[in-house]
């Protein structure tokens, strides 16, 4: 009888594929320029295609032209050697002086957007607390920094204490001028555990975007899950501006730390 029941109950679950209409495809540009000052990494463009909803394969887009300029006329280009869609610059070089341009050039459609890096702060003290959160019973963790008060500033705290990076988002409205820390619980680190901290001082509109990317994904817990609308970037395109594409080009000052707990 009871091998019956627990048939019965796991008869009772199936697997419903809806019938999703596709839409047309479109062009989505990865361009998150992200700079340790200590050090000049390789940076990287992906560009790939959207595809279906219950599609696991990905699309690269292959055979574009992408480059990168600054107000100086000083020029990076980035190159697909591996044609997998990843385009990769090795001689790019941060300025915080510096406008920079984005150029993408897919078949003969042009894409562009401009960004600028900000001078983020340093992460000046790490606060644990074996005793916090709501229970009591959680470790509680703040990463301090200072805010600058001549100007309106937006942070982004990304945090690998999970088994994917977790996104923190902050505007200095509320404390304009004065220090801010970004809360981390967890129940599951144990002393002698250690993970990667790194913060940067974002634009507003990348505030405003990341947002919203956070907010449709929140039900999952995971910022990489697909989102329930259409969730539009700064990038353009300049040729054919009704032919959009999806993606964002941020450039980033990072500021590391390695958080060990106590």
């Amino acid at each position: 009888m009871l091998f019956a029941l627990g048939f019965g109950f796991l008869s009772c679950e199936d697997v419903v594929e809806l019938d999703l209409q596709t839409a047309p495809e479109k062009l989505v540009i990865d361009a998150f320029i992200k700079v340790d000052i200590t050090q000049n990494n390789d940076q990287t463009i992906k560009l790939s295609k959207t595809r279906a909803f219950y599609s696991n394969t990905n699309i690269p887009v292959l055979n574009a032209q992408v480059w990168i300029t600054d107000n100086l006329n000083n020029r990076y280009d980035f190159y697909d050697n591996s044609q997998n869609g990843n385009y990769v610059a090795t001689n790019f070089v941060m300025d915080l002086n510096n406008f920079y341009t984005l150029n993408v050039l897919v078949d003969t459609e042009l894409y562009q957007a401009t960004a600028n890096f900000f001078n983020t702060p340093n992460i000046d003290e790490v606060e644990q607390n074996p005793n916090g959160g709501f229970s009591g019973e959680d470790l509680e963790i703040k990463i301090w920094h200072n805010d600058n008060i001549a100007t309106a500033n937006y942070y982004q705290l990304i945090e690998n204490s999970t088994n994917y990076p977790e996104y923190k988002l902050s505007s200095d409205e509320f404390y304009n001028g004065n220090r801010n820390s970004f809360l981390i619980f967890d129940d599951e680190l144990e002393s002698g555990d250690s993970f990667e901290v790194v913060l940067s001082e974002v634009s507003r509109e990348y505030y405003e975007y990341m947002n919203r990317i956070l907010s449709v994904s929140q039900n999952s817990g995971n910022p990489f899950a697909s989102p329930i609308g259409e969730i539009r970037g700064n990038i353009l395109n300049v040729t054919n501006p009704e032919n959009y594409p999806l993606g964002y080009f941020s450039l980033q000052n990072l500021k590391e730390q390695t958080v060990i707990v106590e």
